[in-house]
């Protein structure tokens, strides 16, 4: 019934109807008088059918009666409640009463059940784990628990999300394979038992197992795809092939875009995955210098892949430094620190400087970084750690490449 303004004919006094109920009361998560192991209960309904009046909010009461008034105070706003945890039992009743944006409560209530709470006389199974995983396929197995026993598997993307059940009914051993799935996933999964008069268990804790990809192939993973050289030098870049799924065929590597001037060798062109192969890059001493983008290019059985390498090539003959640079010791000794320090031109504050150091019997150089302090100038230490002669270049953000600026000797 809307509620409205009604007349009492026989005293003539004006009296308001309050008689507006919630609408379509359900519980999503349990079914009336169906027993459940489900300590709490979900419910939810649709606001009252009246007209011009707005619903400020509800008051909801579980107890085990069926026609309980709940008193007049708000639970919720909301068109939706839970229980609080319930213990075992078949009798519990939940009670929904309205009221409006005037602050008037409705004479009469919504009522919904009974519904019933009842654990199961039979245990959790125990000892659930990933047994394999092979292709698109998981395997699970736990505990064999006696006769008379079935098993449900639940499953699910998330270790909280909703549990789907995945396996055939009257399922006997202590054992599933799960072979509806993606490669490349992660799964959860949870069980239970059930006897023979269908009384079902809690659920286990859950376990986790991520999927197989099902592609097959092959990668390229080198150890670095950015490196600097010395024109006249040879660059080295150590990659590693390795399978994706069952991959067992031969793959054929090659280099594209690469400068003209500059050969390449692999020591091994062909080859099985997984396997590891090192690229080298011969630089003449007359390239210029700049940098050079180029590719490794692999193919096998149906597959191919490529990896974009990059080059820095520093030329120190076809350049000339704004970098100064001196000794600082006068007598220069194998693992002995030396000193390096100088000026830029022009004069700038906080510059960024990257000094390049090479043994000219070592194709591995290194790399020092430092700043320019207020006086443009700066300093670092090098420690030599073999003799020979040293060639040392250096760089700041003024500039674009590498510049000669001398030369160290070490007397051993």
């Amino acid at each position: 019934m809307a509620a409205g303004y009604t007349l009492d004919l026989k005293s003539g006094i004006g009296a308001i109807d309050t008689d507006f109920i919630p609408q379509n009361i359900k519980s999503p998560s349990h079914i009336k008088k169906i027993c459940s192991n489900n300590t709490t209960i979900d419910i939810e309904w649709n606001k009252p059918d009246v007209w011009n009046i707005a619903i400020q909010g509800y008051a909801v009461l579980w107890d085990n009666s069926p026609n309980t008034l709940p008193d007049s105070q708000i639970t919720t706003s909301d068109t939706s409640n839970t229980s609080p945890i319930l213990p075992e039992g078949d009798n519990y009743y939940v009670h929904i009463r309205a009221i409006d944006d005037q602050g008037l409560w409705s004479n009469i209530a919504a009522h919904l059940g009974p519904f019933c709470i009842k654990f199961p006389n039979v245990l959790e199974p125990q000892g659930l784990h990933v047994s394999n995983i092979t292709g698109g396929r998981i395997e699970l197995k736990w505990h064999l628990m006696g006769e008379d026993i079935f098993y449900n598997v639940y499953r699910s993307d998330r270790e909280n999300g909703f549990y789907i059940k995945c396996d055939p009914f009257n399922l006997t051993k202590p054992e599933y394979t799960d072979s509806n799935v993606t490669g490349d996933m992660t799964y959860w999964y949870k069980i239970s038992a059930s006897n023979a008069q269908g009384e079902e268990s809690l659920l286990s804790a859950p376990v986790s197992a991520q999927s197989e990809s099902t592609e097959v192939g092959f990668q390229l993973l080198p150890f670095q795809t950015h490196q600097m050289q010395i024109a006249g030098l040879t660059a080295h870049y150590p990659i590693q092939v390795l399978p994706i799924g069952n991959y067992s065929d031969d793959v054929q590597l090659w280099v594209v875009n690469l400068h003209s001037w500059i050969n390449y060798k692999l020591n091994k062109q062909v080859l099985s995955p997984p396997a590891f192969v090192t690229l080298e890059l011969v630089i003449p001493d007359t390239l210029q210098a700049g940098n050079d983008m180029f590719k490794v290019v692999a193919i096998g059985s149906n597959f191919q892949v490529e990896q974009s390498l990059s080059l820095d090539i520093v030329n120190p003959a076809f350049d000339e430094s704004t970098i100064s640079a001196y000794i600082k010791n006068n007598q220069v000794r194998m693992n002995i620190p030396v000193q390096i320090y100088g000026s830029i031109q022009p004069s700038r504050v906080n510059a960024s400087l990257l000094v390049y150091i090479q043994n000219e019997s070592d194709d591995s150089p290194v790399l020092k970084e430092t700043m320019t302090n207020n006086t443009s100038g700066y300093q670092l230490d090098f420690i030599p750690q073999q003799t020979g002669t040293y060639k040392v270049y250096a760089k700041w953000e003024g500039d674009d490449l590498f510049k000669v600026f001398g030369a160290i000797s070490l007397h051993i």
